[in-house]
């Protein structure tokens, strides 16, 4: 602009910025509109932006910079990136039969996964003594949980009883002792999360986020952590990879019911839930009071597990909208 002195600005900051120079900066799609006020008078001019990026553009919302979406988006696109895919990379332990030993070249090994139980009563350790599964593989007072440690132990655990949620495929179990420290509890999503929320935390959101998803193959030992895809702002679809993606990830397979799925924020992992079929799972952010209520009457029943709570992912770092 030639014209003398002017201020340029633009709005909102959530789609982009504009810098005196012109240069726009994008943020997410969306209308930006500048506003140019100079001797001559104040003008506006608005335009639509929008940017696709990432390996996995076709496949996840480009959502906003610093917002959760992103953080949990680029979180696992950025490790899965610098990698070059081999299967060896998926396995959960190695060697990869009849071992307890965690992989070190499993892709997120970075990640604490010892919440995530084995093939007993597959399911994710949401308290000390609180361990969550599905309640269509019909679980009871006396089954096993077993755990494995970072150090290559397993840990066995009995339910002391059994509570099914209302209205869910969750089940919620409570042991007879407390899980040591070795075994981390999983952190959940608060509600806040869901998509009914105002603000939410998923602005524009249209398929969802990348996730990390057990497989439960044959046994034990040969446990797999793969990739696929959630609506996780409503805790209740899957989808595996395409063609382009597969080698990281596939649907689901009848046997997997019970296993963890759970998103990557930062260097912290969280349960979404578990497999209830090919294309599901049982979303625990929907139902965090009933899963209140259910710990309760456990403590009431049998005794154990009295003052318990599942505990929250601190989301005060990320904007909501």
């Amino acid at each position: 602009m030639t014209a003398g002195p002017y201020q340029l600005t633009s709005s909102p900051s959530t789609v982009g910025s504009i810098a005196a120079n012109g240069n726009v900066t994008y943020v997410y799609n969306g209308t930006l509109t500048a506003n140019i006020t100079c001797k001559q008078g104040n003008y506006s001019l608005s335009h639509a932006i929008s940017q696709q990026g990432g390996v996995y553009s076709e496949d996840w919302q480009n959502y906003a910079n610093g917002t959760l979406g992103a953080s949990c988006t680029n979180t696992l696109n950025n490790i899965i990136n610098a990698l070059t895919y081999s299967v060896e990379q998926t396995y959960v332990y190695s060697p990869q039969y009849g071992s307890a030993n965690r992989n070190s070249t499993l892709w997120a090994s970075a990640y604490d996964w010892t919440c995530e139980a084995e093939a007993y009563q597959q399911g994710c350790l949401v308290t000390p003594w609180h361990h969550i599964s599905v309640n269509h593989l019909d679980p009871s007072p006396g089954d096993r949980v077993d755990f494995a440690d970072n150090s290559g132990n397993i840990l066995t655990f009995f339910a002391a009883g059994v509570y099914n949620v209302p209205n869910s495929d969750i089940a919620i179990l409570v042991f007879s002792e407390a899980v040591p420290d070795s075994i981390t509890p999983a952190l959940v999503f608060p509600a806040s999360v869901l998509p009914n929320s105002s603000p939410s935390y998923w602005p524009g959101a249209v398929n969802g986020i990348p996730v990390a998803r057990f497989n439960n193959t044959n046994n034990n030992s040969d446990r797999q952590l793969l990739v696929a895809g959630s609506n996780v702002y409503d805790n209740s679809g899957i989808w595996g990879f395409g063609s382009a993606n597969s080698g990281w990830g596939s649907i689901p397979i009848p046997g997997d019911s019970g296993s963890g799925v759970y998103a990557l924020v930062g260097g912290q992992n969280v349960f979404l839930g578990c497999l209830t079929s090919p294309y599901t799972f049982s979303g625990v952010s929907s139902f965090l009071s009933e899963i209140a209520t259910g710990i309760a009457a456990l403590a009431s029943s049998t005794g154990y597990g009295g003052g318990q709570s599942l505990q929250t992912i601190d989301l005060s770092s990320f904007p909501s909208y």
